[in-house]
């Protein structure tokens, strides 16, 4: 899976907002017209280049989910990654506010014996959250569950038949 494009509708629209101003200025104010391509690049410019970092940065991660562990990876020129195994696992949780709801977007925290790790904000948290709870069940836990049946050590011959009956 790939992450959701979090921060870059801010830029996009910065950029878009400041080509507007510039050529909108450009056909009332003739020094602007005149100057027309060093102010769209000082309007313009510094935007862009966040843009095109954030975009970067967003497409450059990657969630992988594996019968054993879950890989993110990420990363342009500082690569990076982090492994959650799955057998560490104790709870799967999605946060979504009402609007990334709406956009089917969330965040993602996986609860871990030791800390808390936070991947997101991603598109399709729910499903994301099945697949890795669905990696999770089919593990089987190196401890015992509270669902053990547990035989009894003692010969059955000193119960007296009824284990509950009284001594």
């Amino acid at each position: 899976m790939t992450p959701s494009a979090w921060g870059v509708r801010v830029p996009a629209v910065a950029v878009l907002v400041a080509v507007t101003t510039v050529v909108g200025a450009g056909l009332k104010i003739s020094l602007v017209h005149h100057y027309e391509s060093e102010v769209l690049v000082a309007l313009a410019g510094p935007p862009t280049l966040w843009w095109a970092t954030r975009i970067a940065r967003w497409r450059s991660h990657k969630i992988y989910v594996t019968s054993e562990q879950v890989v993110v990876e990420g990363g342009v020129l500082h690569r990076e990654s982090f492994r959650v195994p799955i057998d560490s696992l104790v709870t799967v949780e999605v946060r979504q506010r009402l609007h990334q709801r709406v956009r089917r977007q969330g965040i993602i925290e996986l609860v871990t014996t030791h800390d808390t790790v936070t991947l997101g904000p991603v598109h399709h948290p729910d499903a994301l959250a099945r697949v890795i709870e669905q990696q999770r069940r089919s593990q089987r836990p190196f401890r015992t569950s509270y669902g053990a049946i547990f035989e009894p050590t003692i010969p059955e011959t000193t119960w007296d038949g009824n284990p509950f009956a009284p001594r």
